[in-house]
């Protein structure tokens, strides 16, 4: 039946898109940045190794190309409090098991951890960009006496900006996208752990609520339209091409 706007009227009413859409923003706040940075910081580690580079870059890029329901099923084990991997190995060391997905406050830390497990697909990438810097910029800047920090904030950040540019836009969109962790753990006690693309499809497959659904993809769409534009208007002010004039 043709209901006009009313779905998007209800929208506005319910309780639980409002909290989805806050815990994809802070899964989102959380993920990309720590992405980033673990791409980043495996591909400069792989840069420096002489010796059996192409197989730890194989072996780090596996995961990122891996099924990700047995992956989860994976981690879920390894997460569990009671007899889970990782809180017999905190356990070890003196620290207290961890509710990962008891506990309300660490079910979304949980999961952007988990998806760390990915991040060997972009240090693929930056390692490629990092090959592409010229040494004799390096050596430049050496010779004036710039140190390791210097080189890096000056010379490879700057180079590497298209790259950071180019994996912020594709995490931005796939952490808005993110379902198939938040669907496994069920959104998590209390919907801690609900994600947008989840209660999406609770309302299209479990309540039949098709054209619901359909107004939420449409509100999903134009969100994630509208962060992109800013990302890419921002890019003019950080982003750096090599052989291009700044306007």
């Amino acid at each position: 039946h043709w209901v006009g706007l009313e779905n998007y009227r209800k929208l506005l009413t319910d309780d639980l898109i409002a909290l989805s859409l806050k815990n994809t923003i802070e899964y989102s706040l959380m993920a990309i940045p720590s992405g980033l940075g673990a791409s980043l910081f495996i591909a400069l580690l792989l840069n420096h190794v002489r010796y059996g580079q192409r197989l730890f870059l194989s072996i780090l890029y596996l995961p990122s190309i891996m099924p990700i329901v047995p992956v989860m099923m994976v981690w879920l084990w390894l997460l569990e409090p009671n007899f889970g991997l990782v809180n017999m190995a905190l356990d070890k060391v003196g620290i207290a098991p961890l509710g990962w997905f008891s506990d309300p406050d660490m079910v979304l830390p949980s999961l952007v951890f988990m998806s760390l497990w990915g991040a060997g697909g972009g240090a693929v990438i930056f390692l490629a960009s990092l090959r592409g810097i010229p040494q004799t910029l390096y050596d430049a800047a050496m010779v004036d006496g710039a140190g390791a920090w210097a080189c890096f904030r000056s010379i490879t950040l700057p180079m590497l900006s298209p790259v950071i540019f180019f994996n912020l836009v594709m995490g931005l969109i796939g952490a808005l996208q993110t379902f198939a962790q938040s669907y496994l753990i069920g959104g998590g006690r209390y919907n801690s752990g609900l994600l947008y693309n989840l209660y999406l499809y609770q309302k299209a497959f479990s309540y039949g609520e098709m054209g619901y659904a359909a107004a939420m993809a449409w509100v999903l769409f134009v969100i994630t339209m509208a962060l992109t534009a800013l990302v890419f208007r921002s890019s003019s002010l950080w982003v750096f091409y090599e052989g291009l004039r700044q306007e």
